[in-house]
């Protein structure tokens, strides 16, 4: 997106890195669907989708930051995520109000752990995006990918999921993108 759009600039190398990446992500999702009767690749088009969604939003926001005069980066970069972030739940409370109000009850009532976890959350996102400002995102994302390795690991420490064949390639190939990504 940044490429097409605002002329970010990736070498072969990355691309390559970047594309393998997303294999590795693939390749962790074939025994999921192995085990399902029907292939229902909606989920894969929503994901895929979210995933575009991602990328757009990530490149506005850095090109946002960018855009402000002066100042500490991470100061920059948090008063932009409070606005989209504020914007957001904006959206989130009137979708709720709309559809289900219960949830709105729910969320009252957890409302201490929800300011924690927000609190935390909001300064990861911080780190996030100024990763984003100081070098290509679709680099930073790459690394992030190792997310589902943790994701993966957890399922397997937690909720007891078996390991297969494809989860490990799934891993190996993330790791060896990732690895790869910070000679791009």
């Amino acid at each position: 997106i940044g490429s097409f759009f605002f002329s970010e600039y990736l070498s072969v190398f990355g691309w390559v890195m970047v594309i393998f990446s997303v294999l590795g992500i693939i390749i962790l999702t074939i025994p999921k669907l192995k085990t399902q009767q029907k292939i229902n690749l909606l989920p894969t088009m929503i994901g895929l989708f979210s995933g575009l969604c991602f990328a757009i939003s990530t490149i506005c926001v850095a090109k946002a930051v960018s855009g402000i005069d002066g100042g500490d980066l991470f100061l920059n970069v948090g008063i932009c995520l409070f606005l989209v972030l504020t914007f957001q739940s904006l959206i989130l409370l009137v979708f709720l109000l709309l559809k289900n109000k219960k949830d709105i009850k729910v969320l009252y009532k957890k409302r201490y752990k929800s300011i924690f976890l927000g609190f935390f959350g909001g300064l990861a996102s911080i780190c996030w995006f100024s990763a984003f400002c100081l070098i290509n995102p679709a680099l930073v994302k790459t690394i992030g990918s190792v997310e589902m390795i943790f994701t993966v690991i957890m399922g397997y420490v937690f909720f007891n999921d078996r390991l297969g064949f494809y989860e490990y390639l799934g891993m190996v190939v993330i790791i060896v993108s990732s690895l790869g990504v910070l000679y791009a």
